[in-house]
């Protein structure tokens, strides 16, 4: 049997913490990057780590904008991805190289709140890794991007499958 170590990182630890994750020992780890609380909607997005025997995988899910109130004069804002994206900075063509890169980013769903960032981030220079979603939403990822004026992402198909359960043993 294999038991899985579970961690929640929420967005504004300090660097201290940072570091200290960054040592971590084999497990699983999910750090929430944005999503709902207390001051606003939207904004969804986590990523799933895995560390073992010194390798480590992190996969992205969703990446939406953050419905903002109109007092803020904002349309919307995004999570910041900075230390999970390397970026090219579109003004003084620097590259940022991430701190804890993403392997790929899973999209579940065409909402706003789930995939309103993408275009936006792209703009500002974020190097998107593989996208996985289902063909629904990868057509209308591309709609986005080419809307936009941007190069498409590398979008990857997700097959659609049915779960199966088996009976309860008491059925």
């Amino acid at each position: 049997m294999c038991f899985y170590k579970v961690s929640l990182n929420f967005r504004g630890t300090s660097m201290e913490k940072q570091k200290i994750s960054a040592e971590r020992e084999d497990g699983t780890y999910i750090t929430l990057v944005g999503g709902n609380n207390a001051r606003r909607i939207g904004g969804n997005s986590y990523v799933i780590e895995v560390r073992n025997e010194g390798k480590t995988s992190r996969v992205m899910v969703d990446l939406g904008a953050v419905i903002t109130g109109f007092e803020t004069g904002y349309e919307s804002a995004f999570p910041d991805v900075s230390r999970f994206f390397d970026r090219i900075d579109p003004e003084t063509e620097n590259f940022v190289e991430a701190a804890q890169p993403v392997d790929a980013l899973a999209v579940t769903h065409l909402h706003e709140d789930h995939v309103g960032a993408l275009t936006h981030l792209a703009k500002m220079g974020y190097m998107l890794p593989p996208v996985y979603t289902s063909k629904l939403t990868r057509n209308a990822v591309r709609i986005m991007f080419n809307k936009a004026g941007l190069p498409e992402p590398d979008i990857r198909e997700v097959k659609p499958c049915l779960l199966y359960t088996s009976p309860s043993p008491r059925d």
